[in-house]
């Protein structure tokens, strides 16, 4: 199945926005995916290459699409020796909890503290990216319900849906976080509210009153 998917991307993977040669992109496509890749909503495009916006974070457009790349061949490699070191030895718990120790633990860690030190931001994210046990997980769930293929079935679509649920459930709390953000950013243009305004004039209003009485009461 992975033959037939690499073969197509070669052929169909459109490449980048300014010399993509594929035949379902038109001209008007092709500028739409340039704008949206160079301005983000920060300047606007120069060229093919916004380089504001390319080094405004420290890394240029190539290398924001090749670490995460790195990343996933790491969590690649990972994986299949935590598998590979799994069927070795014959154990499935400890090549568990061992790579979470080992790797998730002292990531999250890092990226939790957040230190200002970029190598370390970025040792951190291929750190958890080494903490993937797929290989394990499935393979122990296979083990533990082959004597029963329903059973097997049911464990093993249940560990998909999960795994997507948790995704479904970060995307949301993601979006929300940033409506939040928004919306604190409207209350902060829109200034003070209109009441607190109302209740300062009939406080100034009452202290004038005060001030007619007591001239009166002198007179």
């Amino acid at each position: 199945m992975s033959l037939p998917v690499a073969v197509s991307v070669w052929f169909l993977l459109p490449d980048y926005p300014h010399n993509t040669k594929a035949w379902y992109i038109t001209e008007d496509d092709r500028r739409l995916a340039m704008h949206r890749a160079a301005k983000q909503n920060k300047s606007e495009i120069t060229g093919v290459l916004d380089l504001k916006l390319a080094e405004s974070a420290g890394y240029s457009v190539s290398q924001r699409n090749i670490i995460p790349a790195c990343a996933n061949l790491v969590t690649m490699v990972s994986d299949f020796g935590w598998g590979f070191a799994s069927d070795m030895t014959g154990n499935r718990t400890w090549w568990i909890i061992g790579p979470l120790l080992v790797t998730t633990l002292p990531g999250a860690s890092i990226l939790t503290a957040w230190p200002g030190a970029d190598a370390a931001r970025v040792a951190a994210y291929f750190l958890v990216a080494c903490g993937y046990v797929t290989a394990v997980t499935w393979t122990w769930a296979n083990e533990v319900n082959s004597g029963n293929a329903e059973e097997r079935a049911l464990t093993i679509s249940s560990m998909n849906g999960l795994f997507y649920a948790t995704m479904i459930a970060d995307f949301f709390h993601k979006r929300q976080l940033k409506q939040e953000a928004a919306a604190s950013s409207v209350v902060e243009l829109q200034g003070s509210d209109p009441r607190d305004t109302t209740s300062t004039d009939l406080d100034k209003g009452k202290t004038a009153d005060a001030n007619r009485l007591s001239t009166s009461s002198i007179v």
